[in-house]
């Protein structure tokens, strides 16, 4: 028999032998292969979904053509340039926006885009199913697609009130569209003649976007390259693969969620795959040592072990990827669902399959490097003298400390280093928790070794001590550790966010429209009711913003500063309050994001441009904010917001007077703007009611990820304990037979447990506040904002008392084997 075949044929028939004592690392295993494959599916499903429907909200055609920046618009004779390139059969010019639209008879009004198109080009675009006809030329006239007809209630002959920059507006719909020929323009679209689109939203002569249909048989990629210097100047192509609907920034947060999730859980298996397969050797030391005294090689053993991990292994990704298919279907529905998309078209990525299953091996094996080292290091004299360790056994224990020890100074030199990179703050984040999985083992001795008690307490301070609980020990301080970290990044991503709310949205009533008015007489009415006091409108528009060699698109935020600082305020964060304040409503200022200034390198009393639409001014930058809510959003005076063509009003800011009632306020406002479909109208306290339920879903959702680690972790280190207890029969039998109870070996077993949980919270809950600092740091680097580390107290307790109760969950099993070994059956069998 070939020495490669030896092995294998010796690893499965310990596998075979000791499948129970394997168990854990196998449901850690399958586990996270299932939820890593099972991301990927529903990742593809839902981009194939995406790049099926590759057309942008408002697409008509093969090739879109939209303006350089986003959120503009570009000129009504770009459609005339294009029309004329080669390969081009039909330019169809479009405007867009969105803003909200009631059908008759309901109270709330649905937010939707209106897309205008030249409806004399009706006849030459796609054929579609209608319900009635498309809208004529110059009436006030609307198409709907048939979902978007259910939400509103509404049918042919029916109207619906379209909210306007003059007003309210009411079309008559004259046809319902099948939504499922549509494709991605059914999601939140309504139709209507291009002239009433650029009338209902104050653009005359404006588009914002060009749809090219080309002549037969032109591939639109090689067109789009062939045709990029040949554009109108300011637009470019649309690249549409990439971007199908307003829901794909939300599909891929959400993705990219579910994969993190999905590597830190097989993070996780492979740590307790390491522990299981440690334990599971550890019990099998004496037979290594007489392989050893008898003549195996290192080499020979060490194949031995990695063989017998593959055969746990194998099936185990086998059984993953079956599990994954059936969960990439749900998070499909799911996201399908989230991003108001039909169902995807199914089907596996090819090369998902190889990826995953690659990923779950190595995984295993990583898991398997140290008990094969284990394996290599025992000493044949010491063990099978009955006295424990091995040849090597030392040196890794000084190595593992030194290790952690400099990580954690590591990572404490970052955090206490004023700038510091996005990257290198998330790596000493990383470094932070892998110190606390390495110091864990000792820190686990450090508390048993002053641990006194009863003799159950002496026993399990015992297997502490030895190392069989050192895996255990290192993967609970690491699960814990990380979810410390990103308590701390949460909580203090929601303070930030309420501060900011509490500042900048501080107004006793704010109203907020869908889409900015042009008219004052709204803005009179708002004035004129009994118990507003001060009143500040603003207004906002995309734009460029300038400095050095940097740029940014920012939103550009029109203030009267005059009427706006008496009302709200901003998070200052550099610069002078007042001389910022003073400098805006003197003109010629700007307020940045603190992030924004900083990415863009831009100081206080530095200029920088901004620009929108080919329009351009030079501003001194004033001061700079904390800018989490409203994200990169520059602050400038209404006669620079006017010069780049920032117009209307979409949101007042109301100072009830001396006396008045806010509430009262607020419901005698909401009255004065009912006719206005989708007006919003808060108070102060509303805001940031809202902000904190949000926080509040978001801070739910990084507690559930922390507790699914924790159930994994709870998993794993059940498997553990049992294996543990397996090995100990002949230990247990003797105390039974000696008179111990029941009830003291299962006390034993939970208190092994509790010093397990005891040592991870001790040693992890320092370092994850270490690395939380860390993590928030990232989080508002790639927030492009500035928060402020600030732990809470009750996301600690939670993290604290779901690692003992876990633990304590683990112990149950282990504790009920260990009180029922029969003394007899024991003393046989060892």
């Amino acid at each position: 028999m070939t020495p490669v075949r030896s092995e294998f044929v010796d690893g499965w028939r310990r596998v075979r032998d000791d499948r129970r004592r394997h168990l854990a690392a196998a449901v850690a295993l399958t586990l996270g292969v299932a939820l890593l494959f099972g991301t990927l599916v529903a990742a593809r499903s839902i981009g194939a979904q995406l790049a099926a429907q590759a057309q942008s909200l408002g697409g008509l055609g093969d090739v879109g053509v939209v303006p350089e920046l986003a959120g503009t618009t570009m000129d009504e004779g770009a459609a005339t340039g294009l029309a004329v390139l080669d390969d081009v059969r039909l330019a169809v010019p479009t405007f867009s926006s969105r803003t909200s639209v009631r059908g008759a008879g309901q109270d709330e009004a649905e937010r939707l885009v209106v897309t205008g198109y030249p409806v004399e080009l009706g006849g030459q675009l796609p054929r579609l199913r209608v319900d009635g006809r498309l809208p004529g030329d110059g009436g006030a006239e609307v198409a709907v697609p048939d979902d978007v007809a259910q939400r509103l209630g509404v049918t042919t002959g029916d109207t619906v009130e379209l909210a306007g920059a003059r007003g309210v507006h009411t079309f008559t719909v004259v046809g319902v569209l099948a939504g499922g020929e549509l494709g991605a323009l059914a999601v939140d679209n309504v139709f209507v003649d291009l002239p009433r689109a650029q009338e209902l939203f104050a653009e005359p002569g404006r588009l914002t976007r060009v749809d090219l249909l080309l002549s037969g048989g032109t591939d639109p990629g090689r067109w789009a390259v062939r045709h990029a210097e040949h554009l109108p100047e300011g637009t470019q192509v649309q690249d549409t693969a990439a971007l199908a609907t307003a829901a794909a920034p939300l599909l891929a947060t959400l993705t990219a969620v579910l994969v993190g999730v999905s590597v830190a859980t097989l993070v996780v298996a492979s740590l307790l795959a390491s522990s299981a397969f440690g334990t599971v050797l550890l019990a099998r030391r004496p037979a290594f040592a007489v392989l050893r005294a008898t003549g195996a090689p290192r080499g020979w053993l060490a194949r031995s072990v990695v063989a017998e991990v593959l055969v746990v292994a194998v099936p185990c990704v086998v059984l993953g990827l079956a599990l994954g298919l059936l969960t990439g279907r749900a998070l499909e529905g799911f996201l399908a669902s989230a991003g108001n998309l039909p169902a995807g078209p199914g089907g596996v990525p090819a090369w998902a399959v190889p990826l995953t299953a690659a990923v779950g091996v190595v995984a295993a094996l990583l898991g398997a490097v140290r008990p094969a080292r284990s394996a290599v290091a025992v000493d044949p004299v010491r063990t099978l003298r009955g006295e424990p360790g091995t040849s090597a056994r030392r040196a890794p224990g000084r190595v593992r400390r030194v290790a952690g020890a400099a990580l954690v100074l590591a990572a404490l030199v970052l955090a206490v280093l004023p700038v510091r990179p996005a990257g290198l703050a998330l790596v000493g984040a990383l470094g932070a928790v892998t110190a606390a999985h390495l110091l864990a083992p000792d820190a686990l001795r450090l508390l048993a070794g002053r641990v006194a008690g009863s003799w159950a307490t002496r026993l399990a301070r015992g297997r502490a001590l030895d190392g069989t609980l050192g895996g255990v020990a290192a993967t609970c301080a690491a699960v814990v550790a990380l979810g410390v970290a990103c308590t701390v990044a949460v909580g203090s991503v929601g303070a930030a966010t309420v501060r900011q709310i509490g500042v900048q949205f501080g107004a006793d009533v704010q109203v907020v429209l869908p889409v900015p008015v042009t008219d004052d007489e709204l803005t009179r009415r708002v004035a004129a009711v009994p118990g507003a006091g001060t009143v500040a409108g603003t207004a906002t528009a995309d734009a460029l913003v300038r400095a050095g060699t940097g740029e940014a698109r920012v939103t550009v935020l029109a203030v009267e500063p005059e009427q706006y600082f008496q009302v709200a305020d901003l998070p200052w964060s550099e610069g002078e309050p007042d001389r910022a304040r003073a400098a805006l409503a003197a003109g010629g200022a700007v307020v940045l994001p603190v992030a924004l200034a900083r990415e863009l390198g831009a100081r206080v009393g530095e200029p920088v441009t901004v620009e929108r639409e080919g329009a351009r001014v030079q501003l001194v930058t004033a001061g700079t904010y904390a800018s989490l809510s409203t994200g990169l959003q520059v602050v400038v005076d209404r006669r620079a917001a006017a010069a780049l063509g920032v117009e209307g009003t979409r949101q007042w800011f109301v100072r009830a007077s001396p006396g008045s009632d806010v509430r009262a306020l607020r419901d005698a406002v909401a009255s004065e703007v009912a006719d206005v479909p989708g007006a919003v109208v808060l108070t102060a306290a509303d805001m940031r009611a809202r902000a904190q339920r949000e926080l509040a879903t978001y801070s739910a959702a990084v507690l559930a990820v922390v507790v699914l680690m924790l159930v994994l972790g709870a998993v794993g280190s059940a498997g553990v304990l049992n294996v543990a207890v397996l090995a100990r029969s002949r230990e247990l039998a003797v105390l039974r037979a000696t008179g111990a109870g029941a009830r003291d070996l299962r006390s034993s077993v939970l208190r092994e447990a509790v010093l397990v949980a005891g040592s991870a919270v001790v040693l992890a809950v320092p370092v994850g506040l270490l690395a939380g600092v860390l993590l928030t740091d990232a989080v508002g680097a790639m927030l492009r904002t500035s928060v402020t580390p600030r732990p809470t107290v009750w996301p600690l307790v939670v993290v604290v008392a779901l690692t003992f109760v876990a633990m304590a969950a683990a112990a149950v099993g282990p504790a009920r084997r260990a009180a029922r070994v029969d003394p007899v059956v024991a003393m046989r069998a060892s």
